[in-house]
């Protein structure tokens, strides 16, 4: 991540899952969410559009155990021409994008 100089973008539902993830320590929650603040990460709103394709693209991986988060990132990637993604899932390989490519993950 030193080495990086793109730019880092998420959505709402990460960011819940982030926090969760922390939930062993309340500091560690406060200092993630100071980054984003500070500008660490853009985080998409969702419009209300999108969700008929995040709904899809559920029904699309039904048989893999995609979550809402998946879902709003691969969403994420279709509006803005986003080729690549920073995940510790390692199923997230398997998730298509509407031209058949699959979303590089840079770790």
């Amino acid at each position: 991540m030193k080495t990086f100089e793109g730019r880092l973008i998420s959505t709402w539902p990460v960011l819940t899952e982030v926090c969760y993830m922390l939930d062993f320590s309340h500091k560690a929650q406060i200092d993630f969410l100071d980054w984003v603040i500070q500008g660490g990460i853009q985080v998409c709103n969702l419009e209300q559009w999108q969700i008929s394709r995040i709904r899809h693209t559920f029904e699309t991986y039904s048989d893999l155990p995609a979550d809402l988060a998946d879902v709003t990132l691969i969403e994420v990637a279709e509006s803005l021409s986003i080729r690549s993604i920073i995940t510790l899932d390692r199923d997230f390989n398997v998730y298509k994008l509407e031209n058949g490519n699959y979303l590089g993950n840079l770790l």
